[in-house]
């Protein structure tokens, strides 16, 4: 669900604070990158009671919906459509259902775009059609959908905010859809919530709320990321004893104590289950490796796990990625292995991601590395209590 620019002026409607406004300069940390974006995702422990973590792959979730020909109808689909945006820098994705058997989903996506003030226009300019737009025909698998749209209250956060209601009937089913956007800067935050019946309103208001609130963290975390070398590194960035694989670990200014394991052992959690199931897929996911990172949290306040990043012998960055994207990923490489096994895993990982950690708790999570050879790995980074911290060997 990416919102993408329609062309043209600004609409006078929007929803913009001062602090979105044209021409004012962002912090380089404005634009994430996909791996800091993927902290941003929701768990069904964010969610009201009920949601479980979609098994569907994108490919099965894409319809035949045609919004039509009409003026509001392109422009609705130019604005919330799926077409490729090259100002998009990264963008990730996750789809919750109802139960087992739901008639109805919730989705979150996390997008940040090069151009802010773009971002900021398009979101002006989807305000500007729901504004003159209070109908729209349109068919759904080849049955004629009516829907009246208008504005619905969301939660305010960050520079931009739009919620939109779509409702009508196929056949003789009622249908209701929202949607809810929330611009930070370079990023946008999105829910989209419906299906058969009323929209889970409630839902889409308690998952902006808890999505824009890991943003926010994912935006501070990416002020004081490492900045990615242009030039190969002929050594080490700094005089701790790092680089290789092996067991990594450091401790942040205000207490808390990080261990990175590259690569993780067998016996952390789930690790020996996805490893096997990535090489039983084979292909590109065979030389993934796993890498568990454990935080103790000996601080007073609460701390937060915002990612790690890896340095390479030839000066390449690479963020760690989230594993529930990963297997996402596998399905369509061989849907057969993720229906067996990869789905249930998706879904243990999901439930095992690490969240907010209150003083004197510990947890850990596993992530993947791709792209580089734990031995060509140089220097090792995690970001934890909104700080990166640089790890050493033990």
């Amino acid at each position: 669900m990416t919102l993408t620019a329609c062309g043209g002026s600004s609409s006078d409607g929007g929803t913009t604070t001062e602090s979105g406004a044209a021409g004012q300069e962002s912090s380089p940390g404005d634009v994430l990158t996909a791996g800091q974006l993927s902290t941003v995702l929701l768990s069904p422990a964010d969610l009201p009671e009920g949601y479980v973590l979609s098994s569907s792959t994108d490919d099965e979730e894409e319809d035949d919906t045609d919004f039509g020909t009409s003026e509001c109808a392109a422009a609705l689909e130019a604005g919330i459509g799926d077409d490729d945006d090259s100002d998009v820098v990264a963008e990730v994705e996750r789809s919750f259902d109802a139960g087992e058997e739901a008639i109805s989903s919730l989705s979150q996506s996390v997008s940040s775009n090069e151009d802010e003030d773009a971002l900021a226009d398009a979101l002006d300019e989807l305000k500007g059609i729901i504004d003159d737009c209070d109908e729209l025909t349109f068919s759904a698998d080849g049955v004629p959908v009516t829907l009246s749209i208008s504005t619905l209250d969301v939660p305010e956060h960050g520079d931009d905010t739009l919620g939109i209601r779509m409702r009508g009937q196929v056949s003789a089913f009622p249908i209701e859809f929202a949607l809810g956007f929330n611009r930070l800067g370079h990023n946008m935050h999105s829910v989209f919530v419906g299906g058969l019946g009323e929209a889970d309103v409630p839902a889409l208001r308690a998952a902006m709320d808890a999505g824009f609130e890991k943003l926010e963290k994912a935006h501070l975390v990416a002020k004081d990321a490492p900045v990615a070398s242009e030039t190969p590194a002929d050594s080490p960035s700094s005089s701790l004893n790092t680089g290789g694989p092996g067991a990594y670990s450091g401790t942040t200014e205000d207490g808390v104590e990080i261990a990175l394991a590259l690569p993780a052992p067998a016996t952390a959690p789930l690790a020996s289950d996805v490893a096997a199931y990535l090489q039983a897929v084979g292909g590109p996911f065979a030389d993934v490796t796993l890498v568990q990172v454990e935080l103790t949290n000996n601080s007073t306040e609460e701390t937060y796990l915002g990612g790690v990043t890896v340095v390479g012998k030839d000066g390449t960055q690479v963020e760690l990625e989230d594993l529930v994207g990963l297997l996402n990923e596998t399905d369509d490489v061989d849907p057969d292995a993720y229906s067996a096994t990869g789905g249930d895993l998706n879904m243990q990982l999901s439930d095992a991601q690490l969240g907010d950690l209150k003083p004197r708790a510990k947890g850990s999570q596993l992530f993947a590395l791709r792209s580089m050879a734990p031995e060509d790995v140089v220097d090792v980074y995690v970001s934890a209590s909104y700080t990166d911290v640089q790890l050493a060997l033990d």
